[in-house]
């Protein structure tokens, strides 16, 4: 057997190739680690622990279930992200316009037949127990749809979103503008290449009279064969008390 010498016994065990494959996988790691680094930066709502703050329950009584039920997170109070889209009726007037009231914005298509039916009833529950504050009230529709990008396509969305006294805008944008609020609001949305359902993440953001997101709630329901979602009607009603609650504490400032 013939034994390989090292002709320089003071030299690294590690060859040249090895030191340089190391070299290689410290720096991948390096550019790796700020590549994430830059996209947990860059978004506004990760939804992961490190945003949620300790819920600020509105005075009064509350029931313990009702934040577990809407999955509702309490947000820091930061300037709710501008939206810059157009209104179903063509105007272009943003957030800034309804300061003085509770704006509730989430996200909608013309032709859900998942969440988006669900949700409705809620504010339209909603409404109802606002009574007189339902006027103190704004809900903004941004829609998720790329297919339907004109103000003029949207008749049906708005039609949908009719809430009576409490005032809806129903908004969209060219796709780039459309992107921009969805990924400012954390809101991700696809569309399956065989059916052409959008599928989305449903959100309702919870904005002050000063323009401040407050809270963020998750709306939710069981999928059915056919792929509507339904949810029970006492579960249907207490979300809609549970949205109307935090809108009047908004209104009142004490969550503040």
């Amino acid at each position: 057997m013939v034994q390989a010498v090292d002709s320089d016994p003071g030299r690294s065990p590690f060859t040249r190739r090895t030191v340089r494959l190391v070299a290689l996988v410290i720096a991948a790691l390096l550019v790796l680690g700020g590549l994430l680094g830059l996209l947990t930066r860059s978004s506004p709502h990760p939804l992961g622990t490190s945003t949620r703050t300790t819920l600020a329950l509105p005075s009064g009584s509350v029931p313990a279930s009702l934040p577990r039920l809407m999955g509702l997170l309490s947000l820091p109070g930061t300037p709710a992200p501008a939206l810059g889209l157009r209104a179903g009726n063509g105007s272009t007037a943003g957030l800034t316009a309804e300061r003085g009231k509770v704006v509730l914005v989430t996200f909608l298509d013309a032709a859900c037949t998942g969440i988006c039916p669900v949700e409705l009833a809620e504010l339209r529950d909603a409404t109802r127990d606002l009574g007189a504050l339902a006027r103190d009230v704004v809900v903004v529709v941004v829609n998720v749809d790329p297919s339907r990008l004109t103000p003029a396509s949207l008749g049906t969305l708005s039609k949908r979103s009719a809430l009576g006294a409490t005032k809806v805008l129903v908004e969209t944008g060219s796709l780039t503008a459309l992107r921009r609020v969805w990924s400012a609001y954390g809101v991700q949305v696809e569309v399956d290449q065989i059916t052409g359902t959008v599928l989305y993440s449903p959100r309702i953001f919870f904005i002050d009279p000063y323009g401040r997101e407050r809270y963020l709630a998750t709306p939710y329901g069981t999928e059915q064969a056919d792929g509507k979602t339904v949810l029970s009607g006492a579960l249907t009603v207490e979300w809609g008390e549970g949205i109307a609650r935090y809108a009047k504490a908004l209104l009142s400032g004490s969550s503040q």
